[in-house]
């Protein structure tokens, strides 16, 4: 293996303890490696950023569209916290780690990032779910699986809870 660009998608379930994070750790300190450490916002918060600039081009800034736009911003300044978090660990271990907020459905936001990037391997996580929960998280590993730019790493993360 060569990897020296090293990509690992995370979500909100993912924590510094997570196997799929310390599996990107340790390749990457294997390999010297570089770390992008990417989250995807969900898609309706770039519907709902589309729709504030829409009305801002044709009203005057309310008060409650001020108060939306403010907590969006600072969902992302905490999202971009809580990537930092990651770095940090990183860091520590002499890795050289970059932090990553984009925007878009999962699947094609990693991939795209990855070949924009140029990443030798992309790291995922899978659980086991019921099958409802597979159907309906199976998009992103699925889509990254079928065009993927590079190599493609799944690290088993246990099994969630029913909900």
């Amino acid at each position: 293996m060569d990897f020296k660009k090293i990509l690992v998608a995370v979500d909100r379930t993912t924590t510094i303890e997570s196997p799929k994070f310390q599996r990107a750790l340790r390749l990457a300190e294997k390999e010297n490696a570089k770390l992008m450490i990417l989250h995807c916002l969900p898609q309706e918060t770039i519907a709902e950023m589309e729709g504030r600039i829409a009305t801002l081009a044709e009203v005057e800034r309310s008060e409650p569209l001020y108060k939306v736009g403010h907590q969006k911003g600072r969902e992302v300044e905490h999202i971009r916290a809580w990537l930092e978090e990651f770095c940090s660990v990183a860091q520590e271990k002499g890795i050289e780690a970059i932090p990553e907020i984009d925007a878009g459905k999962p699947g094609p936001t990693v991939v795209n990032m990855a070949e924009h990037w140029e990443a030798d391997v992309i790291v995922l996580g899978q659980t086991k779910r019921s099958a409802l929960s597979d159907f309906l998280v199976r998009g992103t590993s699925s889509y990254v699986t079928y065009h993927s730019p590079c190599s493609i790493l799944f690290v088993h993360e246990g099994v969630l809870p029913e909900q």
